[in-house]
């Protein structure tokens, strides 16, 4: 074999660019690829449904009892939006609990207090396990929120949620 005949390829300028954009259309092809997978799961997440919840109001007033009233709009009080509809109201007496000189722990009626369950319905989304009403406001199990209607203001606690 003679030196003259051997022939080595040489990468060229016009080489190396086309295996660059080769592997450029490549890489785009799947990452778009995986985007749209990502955005149809994310849709899938942060779909509209209807889920309802419990909050306890404790020890309010007999005339706060009296005011809220099924159907009516419920809001969070420090953005005004919208947190659901009254489906059900459940009122008890109050229940206070006194510690007594020997230690011993004794729950009493609080005369003129009561006790009230509220169960809200509303549009929101579940995002990885957690509640959002109006996809906005975060509802958690045991957290407490300032929340109103159009005629009282109130704490309550979301003790519950209810599947609709």
């Amino acid at each position: 074999m003679r030196l003259n005949e051997i022939k080595i390829w040489k990468l060229n300028i016009l080489d190396i660019t086309l295996l660059f954009i080769i592997l450029l259309c490549v890489v785009l092809f799947y990452t778009n690829k995986s985007k749209a997978t990502v955005e149809i799961e994310t849709e899938n997440q942060n779909a509209i449904s209807k889920f309802s919840y419990v909050v306890l109001i404790s020890g309010v007033s007999n005339t706060t009892g009296e005011v809220i009233k099924v159907g009516d709009e419920l809001y969070d009080k420090s953005t005004s939006s919208p947190m659901g509809k009254i489906t059900n109201i459940k009122t008890s007496s109050a229940i206070g609990y006194l510690k007594t000189n020997s230690g011993d722990v004794l729950a009493k009626e609080i005369p003129g207090k009561l006790d009230i369950e509220l169960t809200i319905e509303t549009q929101g989304s579940v995002k990885d396990g957690e509640y959002y009403a109006n996809n906005i406001i975060r509802i958690l199990a045991g957290s407490s929120k300032q929340l109103k209607t159009k005629y009282v203001m109130f704490i309550g606690e979301i003790i519950d949620f209810v599947n609709v």
